[in-house]
């Protein structure tokens, strides 16, 4: 059922919208209602996207000024290996689910021995999207596990660029 409304949220979004919704180049006021400063980086918001997945819960979106949005960080929820084995299975499931849908419409991804991925700056996605991936972070501490789903929009580049451009001109 998950996978289904996943699949849904995703397919309601055109190609040109990329993810969820949020489409590259997207200016900072588009949501305005919803955006949350992170303190990760600058210009890095917490928002509810126009098409969020059910198996994601939190997205965060690099949204440059003069770029606009270019990358997309959403996350699953928080499992805890060491508290509770039985969400070892969860938590795979949940990444079979995703990796399902993201194959059903971007095509096979390819395991770098950690991460599923699709594409790369030297060949995108789409004219969109320059590279997708699942990362599984792990605390060995606390046992906390989760995914990470990854946009990297074509725009990506530039925002890098304009962020180094602004933080040289800073001294």
């Amino acid at each position: 059922m998950w996978t289904l409304l996943f699949l849904l949220a995703c397919k309601a979004a055109t190609p040109s919208d990329a993810a969820f919704g949020i489409r590259p180049g997207d200016p900072l006021s588009k949501y305005a209602d919803t955006a949350t400063v992170a303190s990760v980086k600058e210009h890095m918001y917490y928002i509810d996207p126009p098409n969020p997945s059910p198996l994601l819960i939190e997205y965060l979106v690099w949204i440059e000024p003069k770029a606009g949005a270019c990358f997309i960080n959403a996350n699953s929820p928080v499992w805890n290996l060491y508290r509770r084995r039985d969400d070892v299975q969860v938590f795979l499931h949940y990444q079979a689910q995703i990796k399902e849908v993201l194959e059903a419409k971007y095509g096979p991804a390819t395991f770098d021995g950690q991460n599923f991925l699709w594409g790369d700056f030297k060949h995108p996605v789409n004219d969109t999207i320059a590279q997708i991936k699942i990362v599984r972070p792990f605390d060995k501490k606390t046992g906390d596990y989760y995914l990470e789903v990854v946009y990297l929009f074509a725009n990506f580049a530039q925002c890098v660029d304009n962020e180094k451009a602004v933080n040289q001109s800073a001294f």
